[in-house]
């Protein structure tokens, strides 16, 4: 609701979950909205679950792209043996702050296919852009030419992207299972070879170094997939992080789908 995140607790502080049931997977949700500061890099803060590091150098302002808008952080959590997860707020500069938590049990199925329109709306599948730290957002009009992908995303999806150095935690999956991760993109700025490269990782494994879009598609504007098998962690998690090399990393579509 618009008053959860109205308000906040903000300075170093933890909140302490109890009655779950020990061992037992959570999703933990931390909503967000930046409701003082005005700008990037004014508010800085990490964020622990039972003693586990689940975000670092945290800046709401930079993640949502506004002020006074919404931001949703994801997180998949074991209950310690006394049925509890800690959430421990470190302030960095500025303070620390939290606007709601929510934490729910995740059942031992999850869904057979996640699909993120980075950096834009939900369009046909894919859900609008959740689920990342970092990074700005930008759009193009411009037609994409997807003749050369099989199983293309929507238009939308390519013609929106999240740019810069960024992190998608992909959660709610089943922990130790195999999944495909299936990166979209389209060059809709840069116009031509070298002159934005990147490398992207899978929960910590390199899987594309100095990547570039437009050498890769051949064209401005013409869509491109990357596709890798991946293993979800012990918290049904996987980590896509992308590191700039020149000018910046950029995403436009992400898809983990379960290997039967």
């Amino acid at each position: 609701p618009q008053s959860v995140y109205q308000t906040e607790r903000y300075g170093n502080f933890t909140y302490t979950i109890p009655n779950l049931q020990a061992g037992k997977t959570y999703a933990v949700r931390l909503h967000f909205a930046e409701n003082y500061v005005t700008g990037a890099g004014q508010r800085v803060f990490n964020v622990s679950m039972n003693g586990a590091p689940v975000l670092s150098n945290f800046d709401i302002f930079q993640a949502a792209g506004a002020q006074f808008k919404a931001v949703v952080q994801t997180f998949n959590t074991t209950a310690d043996s006394n049925g509890k997860i800690a959430i421990v707020f470190t302030s960095i500069k500025n303070s620390a702050k939290v606007d709601g938590i929510e934490a729910t049990l995740v059942t031992t199925t999850s869904p057979a296919t996640t699909q993120i329109d980075a950096g834009g709306p939900a369009s046909g599948s894919y859900v609008a852009d959740a689920n990342f730290s970092g990074g700005l957002t930008y759009a193009t009009n411009h037609a994409i030419d997807v003749s050369g992908v099989t199983n293309a995303a929507p238009q939308a999806v390519y013609q929106t992207e999240r740019y810069g150095d960024m992190t998608y935690t992909i959660a709610n999956l089943v922990a130790g299972n195999a999944y495909t991760v299936r990166l979209h993109f389209s060059e809709n700025y840069v116009t031509g070879a070298g002159q934005r490269l990147f490398n992207v990782s899978l929960n910590g494994t390199q899987v594309l170094t100095n990547f570039d879009i437009f050498q890769t598609a051949g064209a401005q504007y013409k869509a491109v997939v990357q596709s890798f098998d991946a293993t979800a962690d012990l918290n049904g998690n996987i980590l896509v992080k992308f590191l700039s090399l020149k000018n910046s990393a950029k995403i436009g579509g992400i898809e983990v789908i379960a290997k039967p």
